[in-house]
This record gives structure tokens, C-alpha cells and sequence, in this order.
């Protein structure tokens, strides 16, 4: 889906691991609940989120939730009619692609300071 068409600049740039972040770990951790978040339901990125948290052995905090007012549903309601279901699509996986990169990033600089020891 994303091939016929470009990702814009997300509003909040993805925290990835940096060597002034040095706690990879918990970096990824953020990253893996972050795209759990998205719910793609794509089955590799389902998977890759299971085996991070399983691995990390740290679940994901889940946010309370609350009972929505009648007005906030019925923005809510609006709001969903007038997006365009592609548009959040590509959006998601825009997201998604820019989470792995992450991910992926901090992955490698995890195995460099394994190598080193």
C-alpha cells in the first residue's frame, strides 16, 4: 500500500536509540508498545511486538480508560465519518515504517555493544 504513495513528516518524531540514550532496552520496549498501539493487524508486526515484550519480559502499561461524554462521541463520530479510511490507513503504516527504522536502529547498536564484550 505504501508503494504508490510517500510518507509526510510525522508531527512527533519517533524516539529511537541514540548513544546519548543509552538504555536501549527500554527504548525498544517503548517502541514495541507504540506499534502494538497501532493495531495493524498485520501478522509480522503482531509477532515482532509479542517476541519484544517477551523477550524484555515487561508488559505494556495500558491507559485507564474513561466513559466518553455524549459530546465527545458524537465528535467522535463526525470525525470518523469524515476521514478517509486509506488516508488513516497510510498514516498507520507511515507510523508503523518509521517505528521499525527505530526498532531497527536499536538493534544494531544493541549487537555492536554485544560484540564489544
Amino acid at each position: 500500500m505504501l508503494q504508490n504513495s510517500s510518507c509526510p513528516s510525522l508531527k512527533h518524531r519517533i524516539r529511537g536509540c541514540t548513544v546519548e540514550n543509552a538504555d536501549i532496552v527500554s527504548t525498544l520496549h517503548s517502541l514495541t508498545c507504540k506499534m502494538r498501539i497501532l493495531n495493524l493487524n498485520i501478522f509480522h508486526t503482531h509477532l515482532l511486538v509479542t517476541t519484544v515484550l517477551n523477550s524484555v519480559g515487561c508488559p505494556c502499561h495500558e491507559k485507564p480508560t474513561k466513559e466518553p461524554s455524549m459530546g465527545l462521541r458524537r465528535r467522535k463520530a463526525a470525525r470518523k465519518r469524515r476521514n478517509n479510511q486509506k488516508k488513516k490507513e497510510i498514516k498507520k503504516l507511515c507510523k508503523a515504517e518509521a517505528i521499525l527504522s527505530a526498532m531497527t536502529n536499536c538493534y544494531q547498536m544493541l549487537n555492536t555493544i554485544l560484540a564489544d564484550t
